[in-house]
């Protein structure tokens, strides 16, 4: 992921309601376990799936009946297909606009059922909001879907909170000021995300 973009792992609310009961301001990303899992992975045709629960890697999808082709139908409406990633069970796009925006979306999907198992969205803070975060925050909003950032913020689809969120990431800080973003970078203020 770029610097100057922001993303979400779209999750059914239904998941996290079936899991917790509520839904909580932060789920656990489990940093240091991901970053084992980096170092030692292998494309070696095995299994290479993460051996450990947390937000990431949890199934949050398993009781959705969340069909795939109702957003896929609709990511395609705003977005072009990549040519990365497109498989019988995967797709991917990048954003279709004018403007030369670095955003993109990606669902992966059981090839019969069409059920979802994971959906993500990533835009580009350089050309503000747009077309294609609004559309996606819709689409979120009507399926009952929660977004979560990378940091585990877990919040509604809704632009006021995607904000609030952004304000506070480095990717933010980079746009808004990339000389200073590095100088706290160097001396270790702030951390890579």
């Amino acid at each position: 992921m770029a610097i100057y973009q922001f993303g979400f792992t779209v999750i059914p609310k239904s998941g996290v309601l079936d899991k917790y009961g509520q839904v909580p301001e932060r789920l656990h990303i489990d940093y240091e376990a991901w970053e084992k899992y980096r170092k030692t992975l292998k494309y070696n045709g095995n299994d290479d799936s993460p051996n450990f629960e947390d937000a990431l890697t949890f199934d949050w999808w398993k009781n959705s009946n969340k069909n795939a082709i109702a957003f896929i139908e609709v990511v395609d409406s705003i977005a072009k297909r990549s040519n990365w990633g497109n498989f019988d069970e995967y797709i991917s796009w990048k954003n279709a606009g004018d403007e030369i925006a670095d955003e993109d979306a990606f669902i992966e999907f059981e090839n019969v059922s069409k059920r979802i198992k994971e959906f993500g969205f990533r835009f580009d803070l350089r050309f503000g909001v747009n077309e294609f975060l609004f559309t996606l925050l819709d689409l979120c909003a009507k399926n009952e879907m929660l977004l979560l950032d990378k940091r585990g913020n877990l919040i509604e689809p809704r632009i006021d909170l995607v904000f609030k969120l952004v304000q506070t990431s480095n990717a933010h800080r980079f746009v808004t000021n990339p000389s200073k973003f590095f100088d706290l970078l160097n001396k270790g203020i702030i951390k890579i995300e």
